[in-house]
């Protein structure tokens, strides 16, 4: 084999392994940047003695959310999402009528954000007993959500305690 040659295949291998590894790092360098704006989205039961207490949403990732569904469960029985329906529907069996904020279609939940999904405003264990078997013992809530990018259909679920 000439020299000409062996210097010709060399090249073509090394210009072979250059492909590769900048096809590497674009592949890591765009996971990376899905992922430095991914939303983490949770939900958290909050039981403050005279004032506010629920369900509360929080986005606590990188990146805003965007929620793209949600279910309710009472009882293992599917309710429906959570919509001002569901939200009343919930409310007209407690004693004591709680507040609760829905999503929009498509709505955008900023980083750093939170809401109570059904809460109420001065939490007292003998009046509002029948709201915390409520959120403690008997309600499921999904939220399904995407970052900004789609597609990648993350949910977060707070099921009832054990």
């Amino acid at each position: 084999m000439k020299s000409e040659n062996v210097i010709a295949l060399c090249a073509v291998i090394i210009a072979l392994c250059s492909l590769t590894v900048s096809i590497y790092e674009a592949r890591a360098s765009r996971r990376h940047n899905r992922n430095s704006v991914r939303p983490i989205l949770q939900l958290h039961r909050i039981w403050h003695h005279g004032s506010r207490t629920g369900i509360r949403l929080s986005n606590c990732g990188l990146g805003p959310a965007i929620v793209t569904g949600s279910r309710v469960w009472v009882d293992g029985e599917e309710v429906g999402p959570w919509t001002s329906a569901c939200a009343n529907l919930l409310s007209d069996e407690l004693s004591v009528r709680p507040s609760y904020s829905t999503f929009n279609e498509q709505e955008v939940f900023a980083v750093d954000h939170e809401k109570y999904l059904l809460s109420v405003p001065t939490y007292s264990p003998q009046d509002h007993a029948d709201f915390e078997a409520l959120i403690q013992d008997r309600i499921t809530v999904e939220i399904r959500y995407d970052s900004l990018h789609g597609g990648e259909g993350f949910r977060t679920v707070l099921s009832p305690s054990s």
